[in-house]
């Protein structure tokens, strides 16, 4: 059903976000609206309370983001990326309208199931690098001006051996066919290699505070001044710290 004020369920994936050996469940939603500048989305976190009864965590869970945004990426990465034994989610959309507006995010997972976003307005500011390297291939971009007639990448996730990731950066393009007759366009996908290093080990410096383990049994940190306290504790938890 559409419609102004509408919400849809698009995309749900399982899996055990909070570490407690049962299978959690993750949904996508955009709300239709009149506007097509404006699609708010959200995404509803469903913690599995051990006899299969999903309860809805979003509030105490959910990292903070724009809802008024383009649409959450419907095939993300699911990726331990520092054989923590906990998933790194990785969202990569293009930002078609208002590229401020884009969806690309990395979430980390403290294993509690609380998602912390490592990298989301990195990539608007990444996006002109991008540009500027497709210009020196010989395309005609416009640089100065990053809110009109572009669009931000899909940045898709490279994970390195050493823990840390790179993108690569896609970006949809349209080319006139030359048969004047047809009027018929070509899409065409440029990549661009993005060598960010970025590793939440070290790069990641928010101080994390858990007051509530949410009954993990494994949990992680990074490089801020981290907090755990045993809210909810289960027997033999690990920390990789």
């Amino acid at each position: 059903m559409d419609g102004k004020g509408q919400t849809h369920v698009y995309r749900v994936w399982s899996l055990d976000l909070n570490n407690d050996g049962n299978i959690d469940v993750l949904s996508a939603q955009s709300m239709w609206h009149q506007d097509s500048n404006t699609h708010p989305v959200g995404l509803q976190i469903l913690i599995n309370d051990g006899k299969n009864n999903l309860v809805d965590q979003t509030a105490k869970l959910n990292f903070v983001m724009d809802v008024d945004q383009e649409t959450l990426d419907p095939s993300p990465s699911f990726i331990d990326i520092d054989n923590s034994g906990i998933p790194t989610l990785f969202f990569a959309n293009m930002a078609m309208n208002t590229p401020s507006k884009h969806s690309n995010y990395m979430l980390l997972n403290d294993g509690t199931g609380r998602l912390h976003v490592a990298l989301h307005d990195q990539f608007y500011n990444l996006t002109d690098r991008v540009y500027k390297i497709l210009q020196g291939r010989g395309y005609k971009f416009p640089i100065n001006n990053p809110s009109v007639n572009w669009q931000l990448p899909k940045f898709i996730v490279v994970p390195q051996k050493d823990g840390g990731v790179n993108f690569l950066a896609e970006i949809k393009t349209n080319f006139k066919n030359t048969n004047p007759e047809t009027g018929l366009q070509q899409n065409t996908h440029l990549f661009v290699n993005v060598g960010l290093n970025y590793n939440a080990t070290i790069d990641y410096i928010e101080n994390v505070q858990v007051s509530d383990r949410n009954f993990s049994k494994k949990m992680r940190t990074w490089a801020g001044n981290d907090t755990f306290t045993d809210k909810n504790a289960t027997i033999g938890a690990t920390i990789d710290g």
